[in-house]
């Protein structure tokens, strides 16, 4: 079928990239009608780096690209050792995903009406399923301990 491609700004991270690059590969070979966006604000959202729009669901990704070994919880900074030894904190990419998604969910039943105009998303807005993810490019190093449970 199709894949379309939106982007609020340019993605100018390799890693963001690249996975568009193969996430779009990808989908142009399955029959189904997908939507990309990327690097888009979602009304007053932190800006969201990936969402895949099929007919039934919806995919929010929140994209990160270390090389080191990462540890993380529900709760806090996130940290990211160097090869040297030393390491540093970063933003909790749990909590932005949780966030965005949250986000995005207020901004589609506020514009439910127009988003059911795009053509694939005919069913009612507000039982599409919602998945939100935190991807690790090209991976995630295996030594790397990340404890955010689940619910």
């Amino acid at each position: 079928m199709t894949v379309e491609l939106w982007y609020g700004e340019k993605p100018e991270q390799f890693g963001e990239q690249s996975v568009l690059i193969e996430l779009y590969d990808y989908l142009k070979t399955r029959e189904s009608h997908y939507i990309l966006m990327a690097n888009f604000y979602a009304g007053s959202s932190n800006e969201i780096d990936l969402m895949v729009l099929k007919p039934n669901s919806f995919f929010l990704a929140e994209l990160k690209n270390y090389n080191g070994p990462i540890r993380g919880e529900r709760e806090g900074d996130w940290q990211c050792d160097n090869q040297d030894g030393t390491s540093y904190s970063f933003r909790n990419p749990f909590k932005q995903v949780v966030k965005c998604q949250n986000q995005w969910k207020d901004w589609c039943r506020n514009n439910s009406a127009e988003l059911e105009q795009i053509e694939g998303i005919k069913r009612n807005i507000g039982v599409l399923q919602l998945f939100a993810y935190i991807v690790f490019y090209p991976d995630l190093h295996p030594k790397s301990n990340i404890q955010i449970g689940l619910d």
